[in-house]
């Protein structure tokens, strides 16, 4: 399977394919979220977009150090350049297109016509920074033109890491005490998570923890150590003696603890990051198993290809909401109003990712 979480493209492998659905249950959350006006029915939506952005780290780690075990790795400019190209390559084109697609709603047709050079370059010196993918790092602008592309500011500069941690992992593989040492990493860099996040809890934490790109490396190279750990184990294939009844409870019990989450954020500091960690991994391991009829089910086609399609889904989310309530702003006037409006956008979304995606 593709290491990456929200642009994966099937190159599967056994039972991997049950993860797919579950990016697609991390998009649901983040639509929930963004979706809050037209939502008419009680869910906690003011912390699951936090805990399935979370969530779509570590899943991508955790594929990437999946995919990368046993692989040659070189860390020649070139080739880390050919790596980080074929990765940008999937995702770009569409991004592309919101990003225009966001510019034609925006002022910048009109300060061109008025020659308003002055404001124009503002917001000129902005789009490069969102065409050039780098926006994340700026402490303003994040939610600028796609408010949702931040996310791929901060994956591309993860995928960066991707060759490097994988060679580093490679030569301690080769220790005696390997499994030691990937444990205490993946420990030690979830414990500086956790440092991090309390010692910055009195700066602009909605920057310094959810959009700052060094701050969701905790979360992805922790998930990728514990994927390179997991494959050199093989544990998706390997014989375990245990039913499939009780996988089935125990992916049932992670999905429904990961659920209960949303509800126990814990206090401000931990609710963007730290709160999230232990639900997320738990339903990235046990998943990844892939042994419980719940997996069989998440195998099945028309789910998979939901899962295939969450890239797009994620990326036209925003635009199409912004656009429906800004025809209907009185969509949110009762229950009714609000069900159709959040069903037609979520088809809409749905729709127009799946057609967008069969050719990717």
């Amino acid at each position: 399977m593709n290491a990456t979480t929200l642009t994966g493209s099937p190159a599967r492998q056994g039972r991997m394919e049950q993860l797919q659905f579950l990016r697609f249950l991390a998009f649901f959350n983040v639509f929930v979220t963004h979706a809050d006006t037209l939502v008419f029915f009680k869910y906690p939506s003011t912390h699951c977009a936090y805990a399935a952005v979370s969530f779509f780290f570590v899943l991508s780690g955790l594929l990437s150090g999946y995919s990368l075990y046993g692989k040659p790795i070189s860390l020649k400019p070139r080739d880390q350049v050919s790596y980080l190209w074929r990765k940008i390559r999937k995702l770009y084109p569409l991004y592309f297109a919101t990003v225009l697609l966001a510019v034609c709603r925006q002022s910048i047709p009109e300060m061109i016509i008025s020659r308003d050079f002055a404001a124009l370059s503002v917001h000129l010196r902005q789009l490069v920074k969102n065409l050039l993918l780098i926006h994340a790092w700026f402490p303003t602008g994040q939610l600028s033109f796609n408010y949702v592309s931040w996310f791929l500011s901060a994956l591309m500069f993860l995928y960066a890491l991707n060759l490097p941690a994988a060679w580093l992992l490679g030569k301690v593989f080769r220790h005696p005490k390997k499994y030691w040492f990937f444990s205490s990493a993946i420990l030690g860099i979830l414990g500086v998570t956790v440092v991090y996040c309390y010692l910055t809890q009195n700066l602009d934490m909605q920057y310094w923890h959810h959009f700052f790109p060094p701050a969701r490396m905790g979360e992805y190279l922790s998930a990728l150590i514990l994927g390179y750990m997991l494959r050199s184990l093989d544990l998706p294939n390997r014989k375990i003696p245990v039913n499939t009844i009780v996988f089935t409870i125990a992916e049932a019990a992670v999905l429904l603890y990961w659920f209960i989450s949303f509800h126990r954020p814990g206090n401000y500091w931990r609710n963007v990051i730290v709160s999230w960690l232990i639900p997320d991994f738990a339903v990235c391991i046990v998943f990844l198993l892939g042994r419980g009829w719940i997996s069989r089910l998440f195998c099945r086609k028309p789910l998979v290809r939901l899962g295939d399609a969450s890239f797009e889904c994620y990326l036209l989310h925003g635009m199409i909401l912004i656009e429906y309530l800004s025809y209907h702003p009185n969509a949110v006037n009762t229950p009714l109003d609000q069900a159709v409006g959040f069903a037609l956008c979520l088809l809409l979304t749905v729709v127009f990712a799946l057609l967008l995606s069969k050719n990717r």
